[in-house]
């Protein structure tokens, strides 16, 4: 069997191995923790930021509450032309393209539903005309309706 050897120390004149100032024989070494605990500490590190990150992600952001004594009720009778509501059931095309999101190809869309079934009975039975998304529905929603 073969015998590690040490380099002599000059204290005593005795063969003792060097050991560096944290009690390691390696005495370069910076991390007094064993590799063990080093790796469950990355690990403990990354799942905390996991966890933190999805319960930010998963609460929702609080709202105001509008009260209706804060809402103006004359607020769309006092507006611009511009921002009052538009009967889908009466509109012509080119007023139908003065919505956010709805051009040309889908103003006429819109008329070919109405005149082939009947009028809109709810402002939600626009997505019933291909082309017409839940998004754009939502962006126009406040600035159309039925009567």
């Amino acid at each position: 069997m073969h015998e590690t050897e040490f380099p002599a120390s000059k204290a005593g004149g005795t063969d003792v191995p060097s050991v560096g100032g944290d009690g390691s024989e390696n005495s370069h070494s910076t991390n007094p923790l064993p590799p063990a605990f080093t790796w469950l500490r990355r690990v403990t590190s990354w799942v905390v930021l996991v966890l933190s990150i999805l319960v930010c992600s998963c609460t929702k952001p609080q709202q105001t509450r509008i009260s209706p004594t804060d809402v103006n009720t004359n607020a769309l009778a006092n507006a611009t032309p511009s921002a009052r509501r538009i009967n889908i059931n009466t509109a012509t095309a080119i007023e139908l393209e003065a919505l956010p999101g709805v051009g040309k190809v889908l103003a006429e869309r819109i008329i070919a539903h109405r005149e082939q079934h009947g009028p809109f009975r709810r402002v939600e039975h626009l997505m019933m005309v291909r082309g017409f998304s839940d998004n754009k529905f939502r962006a126009i929603r406040e600035r159309v309706t039925v009567e």
